[in-house]
C-alpha cells in the first residue's frame, strides 16, 4: 500500500510540475506575442530600392511619438541634394503630389552617405492606416526624376535589411530599433521567465523531497 500510495504521489507532482512548466511557457509567448504586437503599432520602416538607375538604396525607420513621427534615415549613392518626401500610395502607384516633407538626404562626396532625421507631424497609426511610401527625388529643379522609393510597413528594421541596403551604414540614433532592443523591461522579459520556470522546478523537486519519504510512511 505503501508503494501505491509513493507512486501516486510521484506521478501527481509529475504532472504538477509538467503543468506548472506548461503554464510558465505559455505565458511567456503570450507575453512575447504581445510585446511584438505592440511594437509593430509603435514601429514602422522602409527599404529604398533605386530606381531609374539611380544607384540609390536605403533605409528608414519610424517610431510613434505620440501624435508625431519620427524618421530617421540613412542612405548610399549618388552625389547631390535629394529631396525627400512621405507620399501617399505604394511605390508602383503612388501620388505625386508629397504629403509630408522629410529633411533632405544629402549625399557628400567624400562618403556617398547620407542620413536625414524628422519629427513629422502626422501619428504613426496614420500612416499605417492607408498605403504610404518614402520617395527621393534628383533634385528641387527635376522633382519628376525620383532616386530611390519604399513602402512603409509595420515593424522595426533588422540588422539584415539595414545592411543589405545601406552597405552596413549606421542608422541616426533616434531610439529605433528591433522590439528585442527596446525598452529595458522588454530586454528583461526573457531571463525574468527563464528565472521563474527554474524557481518553479526548484520548488517542485523540494517539495518533492519532502512528501516523498511522508507518502511512503503513510
Amino acid at each position: 500500500m505503501a508503494a501505491l500510495r509513493s507512486a501516486v504521489y510521484d506521478h501527481a507532482f509529475r504532472l504538477f510540475g509538467a503543468l506548472g512548466i506548461c503554464l510558465a511557457l505559455t505565458l511567456g509567448l503570450s507575453v512575447q506575442s504581445s510585446l511584438a504586437q505592440q511594437s509593430s503599432t509603435k514601429h514602422a520602416k522602409v527599404v529604398l530600392t533605386e530606381l531609374n538607375d539611380s544607384g540609390v538604396s536605403g533605409v528608414a525607420s519610424l517610431v510613434a511619438k505620440g501624435d508625431q513621427t519620427q524618421v530617421g534615415m540613412s542612405v548610399v549613392g549618388v552625389l547631390g541634394n535629394n529631396p525627400t518626401h512621405i507620399h501617399q500610395g505604394t511605390c508602383s502607384d503612388l501620388d505625386p503630389n508629397p504629403q509630408y516633407p522629410l529633411t533632405n538626404i544629402v549625399l557628400p562626396s567624400s562618403t556617398l552617405t547620407g542620413v536625414s532625421d524628422t519629427l513629422v507631424d502626422v501619428p504613426l497609426t496614420d500612416l499605417l492606416a492607408t498605403p504610404h511610401l518614402i520617395l527621393i527625388h534628383k533634385s528641387q529643379k527635376d522633382i519628376g526624376t525620383y532616386l530611390a522609393c519604399g513602402n512603409i510597413v509595420a515593424g522595426a528594421l533588422t540588422a539584415e535589411e539595414q545592411a543589405s541596403a545601406t552597405g552596413g551604414q549606421p542608422m541616426p540614433n533616434t531610439g529605433i530599433g528591433s522590439w528585442t532592443d527596446g525598452s529595458p523591461s522588454t530586454r528583461a522579459l526573457l531571463p525574468t521567465l527563464i528565472a521563474a520556470e527554474l524557481i518553479l522546478l526548484s520548488v517542485l523537486v523540494v517539495v518533492r523531497r519532502v512528501w516523498a519519504p511522508v507518502a511512503g510512511n503513510r
